[in-house]
């Protein structure tokens, strides 16, 4: 039996992703991207508001709050990867770089909160949990997107 290089080549190349986003795929990647990131982000939430004493008026910490703001970084999250396929020869690995930066970018909020005080009840116990839940949700979203919503050579 010989092993020609076109066999191992065909073999190889199937399993290998084509470095696109499949609409239909995403939408898989959507939906677990985003319950894993509400479920996530309402546990940390939950150690959050038990752990430190008297988070009530702290409304970056509201149920409402974070739903809503975690709902809305994953559905840009998903476009970005649709406006990718249009945008970039290397969807994929431009979505990864990008969602980077945004992570980096949606930490300055936190920064400017727990800097200025801006809320009743700002310290370190009720902004650190703000922070967790922007990595917790990105890190949700660099890992669930590619990893469901990539293209595969038979789609």
């Amino acid at each position: 039996m010989t092993t020609h290089a076109y066999n191992l080549d065909t073999r190889t190349n199937a399993n290998v992703a084509t470095g696109r986003f499949s609409s239909t795929r995403l939408i898989l990647a959507g939906t677990v991207a985003l319950t894993a990131s509400l479920i996530g982000a309402l546990v940390i939430r939950a150690i959050a508001t038990s752990t430190a004493a008297n988070t009530s008026r702290f409304t970056p910490l509201h149920a409402a709050s974070v739903i809503s703001l975690t709902v809305i970084g994953v559905l840009l999250a998903n476009a970005t990867c649709l406006w990718l396929n249009r945008a970039s020869t290397k969807p994929v690995a431009t979505f990864r770089a990008v969602a980077g930066v945004a992570l980096a970018i949606s930490l300055i909020p936190d920064a400017v909160i727990w800097s200025t005080g801006a809320f009743p009840q700002t310290r370190a116990a009720t902004v650190l949990p703000l922070v967790a839940m922007h990595i917790f949700v990105a890190g949700i979203c660099v890992l669930t997107l590619p990893g469901i919503g990539q293209a595969r050579p038979h789609d």
